[in-house]
């Protein structure tokens, strides 16, 4: 069976080698195990849940995925959707807060109505994730995302009758 798609979860302070919020074994372990992978695997591309706004706010100008594509002369994107889009769009991180405090719904459906609109705008962005690869037909491709959205992509990819595989759900060392 030929895997499209190897999916790689991490927080991330791993993802992004900040020393600030990670520690130095995890990032160094994080950084061996991606080179294994794209080595073992034969990857093509490595896609990242990451955006500029993502890393300025993890103060880093670089993944660890980022270092390693370049290294091993393959192909390197973040596909995530940057926050003024998100905003342009009202699928910023403030719709779950918003929703919740705006709309007229009892203390008691409060906070469902808050994890709908987060699963919104989760299931939002994971959709351009997946157009983003997609699109770029480059395999096989290493997928690091945030260990929240991997079994959800990892269905995704599979409801679009694309092999995927998780190699880890929660990397952390």
């Amino acid at each position: 069976m030929t895997i499209h798609v190897y999916i790689v979860g991490t927080a991330h302070e791993i993802q992004c080698g900040n020393t600030e919020k990670a520690t130095q074994e995890k990032i160094v372990a994080f950084h061996n195990e991606i080179t294994r992978i794209c080595s073992t695997h034969k990857i093509r591309r490595v896609a990242e849940e990451m955006s500029m706004d993502g890393l300025r706010r993890q103060s880093v100008d670089k993944t660890i995925g980022q270092r390693v594509a370049t290294d091993y002369g393959i192909c390197h994107h973040h596909i995530d959707v940057n926050r003024s889009a998100r905003a342009e769009l009202s699928m910023d991180d403030a719709l779950p807060a918003v929703a919740s405090l705006n709309v007229d719904v009892s203390d008691k459906h409060r906070h469902r109505l808050r994890q709908g609109a987060q699963k919104l705008c989760d299931e939002f962005r994971e959709g351009v994730w997946i157009a983003r690869i997609i699109s770029h037909n480059t395999w096989p491709v290493l997928f690091v995302c945030g260990s929240d959205h991997v079994t959800s992509v990892h269905k995704l990819f599979r409801q679009l009758g694309m092999k995927s595989r998780i190699l880890h759900s929660d990397f952390d060392s």
